[in-house]
């Protein structure tokens, strides 16, 4: 079976699709960041171009060479070109065979993959409802960003609406699990500042409590602050390449949730051998997956599969 043709389609605001047509007519649908999709879509077609007429039973190949045989490497636009083209190659491999991708992948090691909502809300008010809402549709649990734009070194005031945000949705959802994202906005001293005073909220975890800038310094930070505080850390999403997560995990872990984004770290097989790595690290594996539909089927097969 071949690569026959190959489109890309943008759903707005946030979708960006890959379309893949095998010789014999079957589709496979990848997914890439869609918030990038001015600069994706271009590099894409381009990739397209490059493997039509591939032979689809080579995913590890082509993907290495649209890789390796780059002079540039790692960067988001390349990168998430890459997972999207990966993902519709395995799903063209899973419909050429009749199985499911993570039977490919070794087969289920779970029934069932925990999921949670992330919450949207202008005020306390608004997400205390937006959660009560969502386990109401029967989620479990439910993730916050409550920091809004927060500066680097908040005041008592913008601590305080953090606070008050957390402890609203709290409110709300009784004993449900609850996580909060602070998309890396605080400095590491506002961090330990805050991290304290989120402990009464019984919380899952706490996402990008600083800028993930990649640097030795943030992940001295990141490690001091996970090994000071009680509640865990959780860190992965802007992560672009199996090194860069091999640096969070060891010699010993930064942090307790790794979160893998499938559309920029590589597709489904590099998300896997994240996924083995932190089972090597004992830290938990929770993609990040913030986007469209294949994305999310993208994430439930190495979910299901780690």
């Amino acid at each position: 079976m071949k690569i026959r043709s190959a489109s890309v389609i943008r759903c707005p605001p946030r979708w960006l699709l890959l379309r893949l047509e095998s010789s014999d007519g079957e589709v496979g649908w990848g997914e890439a960041i869609g918030d990038l999709h001015e600069e994706v879509e271009p590099a894409l077609k381009a990739m397209c171009d490059r493997v039509s007429g591939t032979d689809i039973t080579g995913i590890e190949r082509i993907t290495q060479e649209m890789h390796k045989g780059r002079f540039w490497r790692d960067g988001p636009v390349l990168n998430t070109a890459i997972s999207a083209l990966e993902m519709a190659l395995w799903d063209l491999r899973g419909k050429q065979v009749g199985a499911p991708v993570h039977q490919l992948l070794g087969g289920p090691v779970r029934d069932k993959v925990s999921v949670y909502r992330n919450l949207w809300g202008r005020n306390p008010e608004e997400f205390a409802a937006s959660g009560k809402a969502a386990l109401d549709e029967g989620l479990e649990m439910v993730k916050v960003s409550p920091a809004g734009p927060t500066s680097t070194t908040p005041s008592d005031t913008e601590l305080q609406g953090i606070l008050d945000t957390v402890m609203a949705v709290r409110h709300a959802i009784g004993d449900a699990k609850l996580a909060i994202d602070l998309h890396g906005r605080l400095t590491p001293a506002a961090s330990r500042r805050l991290l304290p005073l989120l402990e009464p909220f019984d919380l899952s975890f706490v996402e990008e409590p600083c800028l993930p800038d990649g640097s030795v310094h943030h992940l001295r930070d990141l490690q001091q602050l996970h090994l000071e505080q009680r509640i865990p850390l959780a860190t992965g999403e802007r992560l672009l390449s199996k090194r860069q997560f091999a640096d969070h995990l060891f010699p010993s872990p930064v942090v307790a949730v790794i979160q893998p984004d499938l559309s920029l770290v590589g597709g489904i097989r590099a998300g896997v051998e994240i996924g083995a790595m932190c089972e090597a690290a004992q830290v938990a594996l929770a993609p990040h997956c913030p986007y469209g539909p294949i994305q999310l089927a993208a994430s439930l097969q190495v979910a299901a599969a780690s």
